[in-house]
């Protein structure tokens, strides 16, 4: 007997914690911004164009 579990992706959304993008004049400044996020398929953090550190 065959069942059919449907499609599901094999990641989930994380959870994103930005801090410190605010200007003096307490507007958002996005050049302060520096996004960092895992991979956990190579378990390690990038950082747009490179490689962090690993796990």
């Amino acid at each position: 007997m065959r069942k059919s579990f449907g499609v599901h992706p094999w990641f989930h959304p994380l959870p994103v914690l930005i801090i410190g993008t605010y200007g003096a004049n307490g507007k958002p400044d996005m050049r302060k911004f520096q996004p960092i996020a895992f991979e956990p398929a190579h378990n390690g953090y990038h950082v747009p164009g490179e490689r962090v550190d690993d796990v």
